[in-house]
């Protein structure tokens, strides 16, 4: 326990005084003795800017400062109840969702270590120390007079010893509070909220402690789950977006010829693509590129190539759905056990409602990552159609815009469809070619252009020969 620098001592009345409210003219207005002991007290360096203002014991005398510490835990807290308008406790629970029979159960249907605030002042009118209940003594106890039947609650002050654990395991609730130091009244109160908090490598141990409190909580929960949307004919090997679970047994693209829910028991591994193309191999017998034996790269490759190419004439970067027509397709063993972790639904073939499709492509300059402006014209553009259509963004590879169309989407619950760059002779940048399946599918282009990225402007382009509403936001 560190050294006691008494800060606080009561005066003549009783009350509480800390010493930061004394000063040079009010220091003599009263008498002080210690909360521990019950000496006399005298202030000492009021208003110096050298040493740190505090209370000592005018005679030499063996304090105790746990006692000290543990009796002014009991009184600023019991002060703080009396005194304030409220008194809001939060601790860390875990919400999950109601319906334990969905197939489609993942890690986000529970949410953990979610603040569970409290204010007691609203159950409870009496704080009371020292008093008895069911075989123990509480330091601090929360009771109402009005509703004498609601559980009361103990508030301990832990300065060297823990609750015992026959209290713990009483199933009273309990408030443990771990004080070593005057400091950390400071410290528990400095939002105004009594919290405990979620140990972290910033924070080891919380002060606070909420014991038999109820931690979890059930409710219905609509989370997002992941959609695979198979439609060749705009991206070979289909794409991931996100939905809700509320939508899970409708369709959410008007075109996709199959959907898929994907669930992942393994959230620590990204193989989901993988997931849904072995489904659709050993379901649907569709063949794909990426699940071939033949198509992978080595470790002195950044991208897969067919490794049949340079003897067979096979294309070297061949289209997802190029394995359709190849001869010497053979699965790739090796990936079997790849899918075991994740589970593949079918969806219905009904659509989500019979709103229209409006699909814009939405890209930017390597160098775009201006969130601010990105969200304010977004917002503009699409105001007219957000609440009459079903917007698709068409997304492509651009790493700054990417993060905020997904951001935007989530936020605004719009789809994505994300294309993948098709890698060509000089696979360090994206081929042009890669552009054209979007531009042939979108209905508009929203382009953040520095005036200078060739591939953004190859888009406006190529927008542009076609006759797309396009608007580009120089910046």
């Amino acid at each position: 326990m560190a050294e006691i620098k008494y800060q606080y001592s009561l005066d003549e009345n009783g009350e509480l005084v800390n010493i930061k409210s004394l000063t040079s003219e009010n220091r003599y207005l009263h008498t002080y003795r210690c909360l521990g002991c019950g000496n006399t007290l005298l202030p000492r360096a009021i208003g110096s800017v050298k040493r740190r203002p505090h209370f000592y014991h005018k005679e030499q005398i063996d304090c105790s400062g746990e006692t000290y510490l543990h009796k002014l835990g009991k009184k600023i807290i019991r002060e703080r109840f009396y005194n304030s308008e409220h008194f809001v406790i939060s601790y860390p629970v875990t919400i999950a969702c109601n319906n334990t029979a969905c197939v489609l159960r993942n890690e986000r249907c529970e949410e953990r270590n979610l603040a569970h605030d409290i204010d007691l002042k609203e159950i409870y009118d009496t704080c009371e120390e020292e008093v008895s209940i069911n075989g123990f003594v509480a330091d601090l106890l929360l009771t109402s007079s009005k509703k004498p039947n609601i559980p009361p609650i103990l508030i301990e002050i832990c300065v060297s010893h823990a609750c015992e654990v026959e209290k713990r395991n009483s199933g009273l609730k309990i408030i443990e509070i771990k004080i070593k130091d005057e400091s950390d009244f400071d410290k528990i109160f400095s939002d105004g909220v009594l919290k405990e908090i979620v140990p972290s490598w910033e924070v080891k141990v919380s002060n606070v402690e909420f014991i038999s409190f109820k931690r979890i909580f059930s409710e219905q929960r609509t989370v997002k789950i992941s959609r695979y949307i198979f439609n060749p004919q705009s991206v070979a090997e289909g794409y991931f977006t996100q939905t809700d679970c509320s939508d899970a047994n409708c369709r959410i693209r008007k075109n996709s010829i199959l959907e898929l829910n994907v669930v992942d028991d393994n959230p620590y591994y990204n193989h989901e693509m993988i997931s849904a193309l072995l489904w659709l191999y050993r379901n649907k017998g569709i063949r794909r590129c990426n699940i071939c034996k033949f198509y992978y790269a080595t470790m002195y490759e950044e991208y897969p190539i067919c490794r049949l190419s340079k003897k067979y004439g096979k294309p070297k970067y061949p289209k997802a759905n190029y394995a359709e027509q190849c001869s010497s397709f053979f699965m790739n063993e090796n990936m079997m056990s790849v899918g075991d972790g994740f589970h593949c639904y079918e969806v219905p073939s009904n659509y989500k409602d019979g709103k229209d499709e409006y699909k814009v492509i939405i890209a930017g300059s390597s160098d775009f990552h201006d969130k601010s402006l990105f969200k304010q014209k977004v917002d503009s553009i699409l105001s007219g159609k957000i609440f009459t259509h079903n917007i698709i963004i068409l997304a492509g590879t651009s790493t700054f815009t990417k993060e905020m169309i997904w951001e935007y989407a989530e936020a605004n619950s719009i789809h994505v469809e994300q294309h993948q760059a098709k890698w060509g002779k000089y696979y360090e940048r994206g081929s042009m070619d890669s552009l054209d399946d979007m531009v042939n599918e979108a209905d508009a282009v929203i382009a953040f252009w520095n005036g200078k990225g060739t591939i953004t402007g190859e888009l406006i382009g190529k927008a542009q020969i076609k006759g797309l509403p396009c608007r580009v936001i120089r910046y």
